[in-house]
């Protein structure tokens, strides 16, 4: 693609000059879906290991490009919070590449709304689980913060073979001159949707009963984006527009577009960013966002398949066909089938033996609800029932069975077949494996 003209003008004084300035150009841009992070929360996942792996890929491939991160949320909820938890998630990311333990013990001290590590020992339980393997049941101790954070950064913060991967602050724009992170890192809540609702959708979601489906939907706003900028940009943080991560949203909205309100009001039709890029309210991301390469987020998807015996189903070809997409692969000794999806993906077709299964792809109800049981229940086969949230002796039947069968592997299981029991709800959530 040739470069743009330059328009200049001749003068008659030595001392004027026309002044050329590059413009910011992204190379590269990956994205790290919500599948990663809990539902209104910073504290990253394991999960994320295989995107992380991809991001090494390219931060190798563009030697001396800088980096920077920006946060972003869906249009749900309070603006200002919204701008907050996407810094946060930005932030937690920043502090993993760069190995900054005080930056992850900052978002600790300092809860927010809903994005409390200290509730429920949640951080710890998470870091706890990926680091022995088994998460400790709630109500049973775990160890100290201080102890699981720099381990648990240093296990997650790998390439695909296994090896460290860090990016030292110099590496991101603004070269580390500014304490609290401005160019390298940002927040920019719910500015910038890839998807914007229509008219019909925002009546739908507003019903009773409709806000899991909503927040399935939004799924695709909330991430956290990291653009790789052209060999050798340099940006004094003092000239970047963007606001700091725990600076309002006043900062941003100098930036945004004048028909701003506009493009946050539902049409009749959905838009969906890049065929429709009126979906960003922020014209200097829209500046940087609109033309560059961008690979789909992809997120690992695992299903168990078992044979008329109800036994593992081993080596067994597989296509799945998701998004125009064809993955091949073959299951392993276990049964189980791998494989990457687009994090858009909300359904696909499995093709086993020339037979078609459809699937939804959604995110899971939570393990502390009955929902939340029967579902991964089923999938591991136990449970034959609807989904329905509610208790039942098909279930407590189901659940016996499951209790036997892990027992029978030589494992304690609890003396119990009530969905609500917290010891009960561990071993399904590590048995299903989320």
């Amino acid at each position: 693609m040739p470069e743009p003209f330059h328009a200049v003008a001749p003068t008659d004084q030595d001392h004027e000059r026309n002044t050329l300035r590059d413009t910011l150009r992204v190379v590269q841009e990956w994205e790290l879906s919500d599948a990663h992070f809990d539902f209104d929360s910073s504290i990253l996942l394991p999960s994320m290991s295989e995107e992380l792996a991809e991001l090494a890929v390219l931060v190798r491939a563009n030697p001396d490009s800088p980096l920077s991160i920006f946060g972003h949320a869906d249009p749900t909820g309070e603006i200002g919070y919204n701008k907050i938890l996407s810094g946060r998630r930005a932030l937690a990311l920043f502090g993993l590449l760069t190995r900054r333990v005080d930056l992850w013990q900052g978002l600790l001290a300092s809860p927010v709304g809903l994005d409390d590590w200290k509730k429920d020992d949640r951080a710890a339980r998470i870091m706890q689980g990926h680091l022995t393997g088994s998460a400790p049941a709630p109500g049973v101790p775990t160890q100290a913060l201080s102890v699981l954070m720099p381990a648990y950064i240093a296990k997650l913060g790998v390439d695909g073979k296994g090896a460290p991967f860090t990016v030292p602050t110099s590496a991101f724009l603004g070269q580390g001159a500014d304490k609290d992170g401005k160019a390298a890192v940002q927040g920019c809540g719910e500015s910038n949707p890839l998807l914007a609702f229509s008219q019909l959708d925002t009546r739908r979601f507003a019903a009773p009963g409709e806000k899991e489906a909503r927040d399935e939907a939004n799924a695709v706003n909330r991430r956290v984006t990291v653009m790789l900028f052209a060999k050798g940009t340099v940006v004094p943080p003092g000239k970047w527009p963007c606001p700091r991560v725990r600076e309002g949203i006043g900062g941003c909205r100098v930036r945004f577009w004048s028909d701003a309100a506009a493009r946050a009001t539902p049409t009749e039709s959905r838009r969906q960013f890049p065929a429709d890029p009126t979906t960003f309210q922020c014209r200097f991301y829209d500046r940087l966002a609109v033309g560059v390469r961008r690979k789909p987020a992809m997120r690992p998807l695992v299903l168990r398949l078992l044979d008329e015996k109800d036994e593992p189903d081993a080596g067994v070809a597989f296509r799945l066909l998701v998004e125009g997409l064809t993955l091949t692969g073959t299951t392993d000794g276990d049964g189980m089938l791998r494989a990457k999806v687009p994090s858009t993906a909300r359904s696909a077709v499995l093709v086993v033996r020339e037979q078609e299964v459809p699937i939804t792809i959604a995110k899971l109800p939570s393990i502390t609800r009955v929902a939340g049981v029967q579902i991964r229940l089923r999938n591991l086969g136990f449970f034959a029932g609807a989904i329905d949230d509610r208790s039942s002796l098909a279930l407590e039947d189901a659940i016996e069975t499951f209790l036997l069968d892990v027992k029978e592997d030589g494992r304690a299981v609890p003396v119990t077949r009530n969905a609500g029991d917290r010891a009960l709800q561990a071993l399904v959530l590590r048995e299903h494996g989320s």
